[in-house]
């Protein structure tokens, strides 16, 4: 009960906020933080936890999600660049993305939304890049679209099983400058129970220690399997897989660093978690 007064009182002041701070934000951070929902959600159907990366000047990284009844979908988005431009951009990204996927529109109808948004306002001279997808919680279909993103991965009984892989669009915001709209392809896949589904940018495989070593993938995957098997709660595994990321750079990262955790569906009965209305 109180943690749930802490969080719905929050909005109405800023005195809680303040007092969880622990150094200034930069503004580019406070408008992506503003736009973000809670990084941590669990039900039934499904875990989510996702974490950004330097928390007080993050920019150009961004994720979403709607968890509605058989449905999760979610998104994560890297935009061009840096500072406040970064952050606008990738707040026109978000919008784009919400204002489609509340209006029914299907993933591919969507991209050409955000790539229309983003191409509109900046004419071809920045882009984002990112993976939207859509969960049945009912059934465990995975479809997505990928604008030039890294592809997604997929973890199954503590192992790396594949990487998502679908034909890939142009990021967003650079298709509309064509004379054809931009083109999208639908990846499928269908899940298993227990099953993981990463999202990540290039910050995290692409963080370079002072010695001039990338973090990389095989690392990553590593981390995860041996935290999965350590059976882990999905916040506590990223919250593990940032900590060596920054130890990776000796405390401090050169770009934004961004991860989404999708678990379908939640297996622990322990956890008493509601079902979706």
């Amino acid at each position: 009960i109180v943690a749930e007064l802490v969080v719905s009182k929050t909005f109405y002041g800023d005195t809680i906020v303040r007092l969880r701070r622990q150094a200034d934000m930069a503004l580019a951070a406070e408008i992506q933080w503003g736009l973000l929902p809670p990084l941590t959600m669990a039900c039934r159907q499904v875990v989510i936890a996702a974490a950004l990366e330097p928390a007080y000047e993050v920019a150009g990284d961004s994720v979403d999600y709607a968890v509605d009844p058989g449905h999760c979908r979610c998104a994560l988005l890297d935009g061009m660049g840096h500072g406040i431009q970064s952050a606008q951009l990738v707040s026109l990204a978000v919008a784009a993305y919400r204002n489609g996927r509340r209006s029914g529109r299907s993933l591919t109808e969507t991209g050409r939304l955000i790539d229309e948004a983003i191409g509109g306002v900046y004419q071809g001279e920045a882009f984002a890049t990112g993976v939207l997808a859509d969960l049945d919680t009912d059934t465990g279909e995975l479809t997505w679209i990928n604008a030039g993103h890294h592809e997604p991965l997929l973890l199954r009984e503590g192992k790396l099983v594949k990487t998502l892989s679908a034909s890939p669009g142009l990021p967003f915001g650079l298709g509309a400058t064509g004379e054809q709209p931009p083109s999208y392809a639908l990846g499928t896949e269908h899940l298993q129970p227990g099953d993981r589904l990463l999202f990540y940018t290039d910050g995290v495989t692409e963080a370079r220690s002072p010695e001039g070593e990338f973090y990389g993938l095989d690392r990553l995957v590593d981390l995860l399997v041996r935290n999965f098997a350590g059976d882990l709660p999905a916040p506590e595994t990223m919250r593990r897989v940032v900590r060596a990321l920054l130890e990776h750079q000796r405390g401090r990262l050169d770009d934004d660093a961004t991860l989404l955790l999708v678990q379908w569906p939640v297996d622990d009965e322990k956890l008493l978690l509601p079902q979706l209305p």
